[in-house]
């Protein structure tokens, strides 16, 4: 019997694989209902209060200009891309957990918002709405 000693990194990286294909298999399956494949969805917090309700988006690494806000029907759409900082073709990397490309996020907003005192804001990757 050959005794092997075990290495609890091992079992991380496993079920980060395992992690990683389910959010491939998710993100393939959001791609399909949307213009463009969606590579990543940014994490969103909104808030409401009595005047207003506002919408905070993650986005980390993105520029100001790749990013595109549209309202159509009391709802509003938030769609961008988010560049890798290194060439993934030429040095891919030993371990992925960043997700770059396109994005796409829409909120439906409340039938009383008033349309025309919607204002954006994007700081230290933060987009607020």
């Amino acid at each position: 019997m050959n005794a092997q000693r075990w290495n609890p990194n091992d079992e991380w990286q496993s079920l980060q694989r395992e992690v990683n294909h389910l959010w491939d298999r998710f993100l393939e399956r959001v791609s399909s209902r949307s213009r463009s494949p969606v590579k990543f969805i940014p994490s969103a917090d909104i808030v409401e209060s009595s005047q207003n309700i506002r919408v905070f988006l993650s986005l980390p690494g993105v520029v100001e200009e790749d990013i595109d806000l549209t309202v159509v029907d009391q709802s509003l759409t938030i769609r961008g891309e988010r560049e890798s900082p290194y060439d993934t073709n030429r040095l891919p990397p030993h371990a992925a957990e960043e997700r770059y490309g396109f994005f796409e996020r829409k909120f439906d907003l409340p039938g009383e918002a008033d349309l025309s005192t919607l204002r954006a804001t994007y700081d230290a990757g933060v987009l607020t709405v």
